[in-house]
Parts: C-alpha cells; sequence; structure tokens
C-alpha cells in the first residue's frame, strides 16, 4: 500500500462512512498512474485500493483530488490522456455496492486541451459535482488560473481557470 513518492495523503475525504485516501504518483502497473485507498467506518480498517480505468496512462495522477458522499466517490486524474492533448485530464465516479467499489462513470474534460488538469479539484454534495481545471488557456499559450464558476454548459469558452458544475 505505501511506496516512496506515491504521495499518500496528498488527498483526504471523510464521510459518516467513508475515509478515502488518494496517492496520485503510486506506480500502478505504470508510472505514478496513481491510486485510491478506501477505509470503512467503525473499525476504520483499510477496505481496498481502488484503481482507474485499466487504460491509465502512465503520470495519469488518479487520486489528485478526492471526494466522498454517501456510497459515491469522485476521483480526479488530471493528467489522465484521452485524446491527443496530453495532460487533459478525467474525473471518475465510483458507487459502492455488493462490498466494492464499482467504477459507475468516466467524465472526460468537456474540451480538451493540452495541460488543462481537468480533475486537479473535485466536489461533490447530493447529485451535483463539481470539477476543477486550473490551467485553462486564456490566451495563446498563456495558461492562467481562476476562480471562476458556472454550469457546464457545452460552450467551448475559454475563461482563464474553470470550475465546471454536473448535475
Amino acid at each position: 500500500m505505501y511506496e516512496s513518492n506515491a504521495n499518500f495523503g496528498s488527498a483526504v475525504a471523510l464521510s459518516a462512512d467513508w475515509l478515502v485516501i488518494g496517492a496520485p504518483g503510486y506506480d500502478n502497473g505504470g508510472s505514478s498512474q496513481g491510486s485510491v485507498f478506501t477505509f470503512q467506518a467503525g473499525t476504520w480498517a483499510f477496505e481496498e485500493e481502488d484503481t482507474a480505468a485499466v487504460d491509465a496512462v502512465d503520470g495519469a495522477r488518479f487520486g489528485k483530488a478526492v471526494d466522498v458522499y454517501g456510497n459515491y466517490m469522485i476521483v480526479g486524474a488530471p493528467r489522465e490522456q484521452f485524446s491527443s492533448a496530453d495532460g487533459e485530464g478525467a474525473v471518475y465516479l465510483f458507487r459502492y455496492g455488493l462490498d466494492d467499489w464499482l467504477p459507475n462513470v468516466r467524465i472526460p474534460n468537456p474540451n480538451p486541451e493540452e495541460f488543462d488538469q481537468f480533475g486537479w479539484s473535485v466536489s461533490m454534495s447530493g447529485d451535483n459535482v463539481i470539477v476543477g481545471m486550473p490551467q485553462v488557456k486564456s490566451s495563446g499559450s498563456n495558461l492562467e488560473g481562476g476562480a471562476f464558476i458556472g454550469a457546464y454548459d457545452g460552450n467551448d469558452d475559454t475563461d482563464p481557470g474553470k470550475a465546471y458544475i454536473f448535475k
């Protein structure tokens, strides 16, 4: 469970039933693919290691951001790559059932560009999920941060820094 440079504890989330700990540098069959470890309330016994899709790329940093709400867990992988945009990022939603955390859905970067880092931060409450991506390009190749929050409506706007809300 513990390895050097795993960054175990880089992200943590706590609910009434679960403790979730991210280890984005964990070498899960590759280099810094990342992992998430869950502990169940009561005894706080180690439950299991939960990993991203089998095809997670080296450096995906799965577990950089985590949150848990009821029987749902959301995990950010800000360096995941599914298109030609290196470091576009992705978010994974898991549901606990049948004594296991089951992958429920992968939320891709809605407008992938290189090094957006979609999934850098995540939060959830009820059926609402918010995902931050601090390095959206605002003009040319300049990377900007920011605290822009709004509902994701599918537009291709490029405000500096974004937080997408999914419902």
